[in-house]
């Protein structure tokens, strides 16, 4: 049990060097062992010494997740990369997927399913005061941050559009009025932290949603759910420090112009543009346009050319296999994970990663009714949370190279793991009890 817990602890503090240093965190260690294999691989030890329950394998999402990973690694043994190392880089869309399963074996073997919700309630706050300033030191002091040793990656490397998810998530935490129950505390901290919410929120989202269109329809996608779900929000109470950090910003015409020609300065007009260019490309950038071309030729080579069952596989620089080279030569992929599960992992891949999306899709909404007819009001605003932060990772690997990561894809992987242990435990919860027995409570079990 103590193994079970220590891995728990090591998982969080994973998850929020991800969230606070992005991709600079992903970079500590020694190629090709960096900081997200050693902790795969402490959980696989907890996991060999009884630290996992099996009961895991009672959620269909789990035995969805199962035929996508098995079908990835079936596709990664006969592909022919340059090498193993491009392989297995290129595996990680599928093989990061462990962590949903240790993850959600060990909090069903530990019980500890509010401890999750309660860690995030006390961190989340600090993280979205983090995030303009965070961002803000990457730009002006961008050659003062040190190099991560063997590596061109600097400490502090913010990718906007997971920022963008991590603050769409806590948007949907604090208007559920989640933040009042988890951590549970006095009603004064709770209104502190929803003041401080309220403000620096639409700020993060304003700097953020300058670099990046797919967080910032990731934003808006989770407005959308939490309005439609419950309209009866607190979201009405961030329409004053919106119009007041708008207000200011555009007051003191707050600009920080890019490092490059290339780039995108962090202000106002810039996200006006940004909002504009999703439905008409007009930033001259072209970057739209670059996208759809990529992902119609992958379509046409494999939905509808000769790679239908058998597709590049892993290892294989899509951006130069495919013909678009990016100005960097960092990118591998075309923005978008199900396409590029779709190009690697060729149209079975796809398949069985919709069947796995659309598995979470169902289960979560039918936990989330089923928690409100049986009074359950806070588990209910629970499973809506949670659903708000998987809609908002869905929306932005739909966008950008989410997936393909560590920092995004151990953090979506893990959440996934969150989704099968509370679904399960609210199985059991309701079973103990009948419907009219269970009474409201801050407390989900």
């Amino acid at each position: 049990m103590s193994a079970s817990k220590n891995y728990l602890a090591l998982v969080s503090f994973l998850l929020l060097g991800y969230a606070f240093l992005d991709r600079g965190f992903a970079y500590l260690g020694f190629a090709p062992i960096y900081v997200s294999e050693m902790v795969l691989g402490a959980g696989l030890v907890v996991l060999l010494l009884g630290g996992a329950a099996t009961a895991v394998l009672r959620s269909p999402i789990t035995w969805a997740l199962l035929a996508y990973a098995a079908w990835g690694a079936v596709t990664a043994l006969t592909s022919s990369g340059p090498s193993v190392f491009d392989v297995l880089r290129d595996s990680v869309i599928w093989f990061y997927s462990a962590f949903a399963i240790l993850v959600a074996g060990v909090l069903l073997r530990t019980g500890m399913i509010e401890r999750p919700i309660d860690w995030y309630g006390r961190w989340i706050i600090w993280f979205l005061i983090w995030v303009p300033i965070g961002l803000l030191i990457a730009r002006v002091y961008s050659q003062e941050i040190p190099l991560i040793p063997g590596s061109d990656v600097r400490l502090l490397t913010l990718k906007t559009g997971d920022l963008q998810v991590h603050i769409a998530s806590a948007i949907a935490f604090f208007a559920l009025g989640l933040h009042g129950d988890f951590p549970g505390g006095r009603k004064t901290s709770a209104r502190s932290r929803e003041i401080i919410c309220w403000t620096a929120a639409p700020l993060g989202v304003i700097i953020a949603g300058s670099q990046n269109r797919g967080g910032l329809l990731a934003v808006f996608a989770v407005l959308m759910l939490v309005v439609v779900f419950r309209p009866v929000s607190r979201l009405n109470k961030m329409i004053i420090p919106v119009v007041l950090v708008v207000a200011v910003l555009s007051a003191i015409d707050f600009r920080v112009s890019p490092e490059t020609a290339a780039g995108r300065e962090y202000s106002l007009n810039q996200i006006i543009a940004n909002i504009g260019s999703v439905f008409e490309d007009n930033t001259g950038a072209s970057t739209s346009s670059w996208r759809l071309e990529w992902w119609k030729t992958v379509i046409d080579y494999t939905v509808l050319g000769d790679y239908f069952w058998m597709g590049k596989g892993y290892g294989v620089n899509l951006a130069v296999d495919d013909g678009f080279i990016t100005v960097s030569g960092r990118n591998r992929s075309p923005h978008n994970g199900h396409v590029t599960v779709l190009a690697r992992s060729r149209v079975p891949g796809l398949v069985l990663l919709t069947i796995l999306q659309g598995t979470i899709a169902v289960t979560l909404l039918r936990r989330y009714f089923q928690a409100l007819r049986s009074g359950l009001t806070v588990l209910a605003r629970v499973n809506l949370w949670i659903m708000a932060y998987w809609v908002a990772s869905i929306v932005n690997m739909s966008f950008d190279v989410y997936l393909e990561g560590p920092q995004g894809g151990i953090w979506f992987w893990c959440l996934v793991g969150y989704i099968i242990a509370l679904t399960l435990t609210q199985d059991a919860l309701i079973k103990q009890s009948s419907p009219a027995m269970v009474s409201p409570s801050p407390a989900i079990s």
